[in-house]
């Protein structure tokens, strides 16, 4: 698997978790919060859709908390490209999120994501910068 299709199965898989976690579809527990905070560890920047810099301990923090929050919340990944990519060590990719409750898009994000290897880490790839920008109109 190249460094690009790392790439991506690392923002569906996370995605995928995302939605097991705030539709309490997983367990809650720390084992199962693991994939998170693998994935989602210092050095972490986050962006918010409202311009908030957040560190990856706030992430984590927030999101440990909403477990089970959003039921019935289907999180659906669309347009996703690498757009750049370095000596298969450090890439860029943007894609689409869309948030979807009772079949209506309530959120939609334009996000865009900075990757260097890391064998440690799921799909063998570290988050180390997130932006997410509101699209509105969906």
């Amino acid at each position: 698997m190249t460094f690009a299709n790392r790439v991506e199965a690392e923002i569906v898989g996370l995605h995928r978790f995302l939605e097991d976690w705030f539709t309490a579809a997983v367990p809650n527990s720390s084992e199962t919060f693991a994939r998170l905070a693998q994935a989602w560890s210092a050095p972490l920047l986050l962006i918010s859709p409202t311009n908030e810099f957040l560190s990856a301990s706030t992430v984590l923090q927030t999101t440990m908390a909403q477990y089970g929050a959003f039921p019935g919340l289907k999180i659906g990944i669309r347009n996703l490209q690498v757009t750049a990519e370095c000596d298969s060590a450090v890439a860029i990719a943007l894609y689409e999120e869309w948030h979807i409750e009772q079949g209506q898009s309530s959120d939609v994000r334009l996000c865009s994501t900075a990757f260097v290897e890391d064998s440690s880490r799921p799909n063998a790839v570290r988050w180390v910068h997130v932006h997410e920008s509101p699209l509105y109109g969906y």
